[in-house]
């Protein structure tokens, strides 16, 4: 009885996560020259890495905890030692909030970029709404 209790639990907490498509893509803010880029695998978010084009920077973002509306990581940069907390929530298809904690504490709006990848290639779109 036990092993189907934990079963059921992890179909159900799987199931939660698919939820957490709409995360995946490019995000962009007017307050940071990085493009912050979330990869949703299987189980929800796999991956949130930081991408700065201008001095090909890049920054990954540690997964602390996920749920079916959010998700919160740890970002380090051992350059200069900043150190937060991120909680991520979408405000609509196209825009996030994201809660910062630590050596920075305000609130950062992303909007979601124009430039996409398809089959690994990446285009830019005008007419992306």
């Amino acid at each position: 009885m036990k092993t189907h209790l934990s079963i059921l639990a992890f179909i159900i907490f799987s199931f939660s996560l698919s939820a957490q498509d709409e995360f995946d893509g490019w995000w962009e803010s007017k307050t940071s020259k990085y493009v912050t880029i979330i990869h949703v695998g299987e189980y929800g978010v796999a991956s949130v890495i930081n991408y700065n084009p201008f001095n090909e920077n890049v920054l990954e973002e540690r997964i602390i905890k996920r749920n079916k509306k959010s998700f919160t990581t740890h970002l380090f940069n051992p350059e200069n030692g900043y150190s937060v907390k991120v909680k991520y929530k979408m405000k609509d298809k196209d825009n996030l909030i994201c809660k910062f904690t630590g050596d920075l504490n305000r609130t950062v709006h992303l909007k979601r970029s124009k430039f996409e990848s398809i089959n690994n290639k990446y285009s830019y779109s005008e007419n992306k709404s």
